[in-house]
């Protein structure tokens, strides 16, 4: 179960680039169907932060945290240089 935080669904709608924006939609198909979001290449748990992951896709990022098994919460996309700013 997916759930969009406010800041997620403007960062989202700042970004121009439609090759960024399927590539969002791409990452969303992709833990829809893994069992285990360790099983998406790019995925890399926040050192120092029990639930929180980023996911990596050319100069972007995109935060987020995985509430229980079956939940995540999509917190922010950004570069990859101003995420950390914002996320965690």
């Amino acid at each position: 179960m997916f759930f969009f935080d406010k800041s997620f669904t403007k960062s989202v709608e700042k970004i121009k680039d439609k090759k960024i924006k399927q590539a969002i939609l791409k990452f969303i198909e992709s833990v829809k169907t893994v069992e285990s979001i360790r099983d998406i290449h790019s995925v890399k748990k926040i050192q120092g932060f029990k639930n929180y992951y980023r996911y990596r896709f050319g100069d972007y990022r995109i935060g987020f945290e995985q509430t229980d098994e079956n939940s995540i919460i999509l917190i922010v996309v950004a570069k990859r240089n101003d995420i950390y700013k914002f996320f965690p």
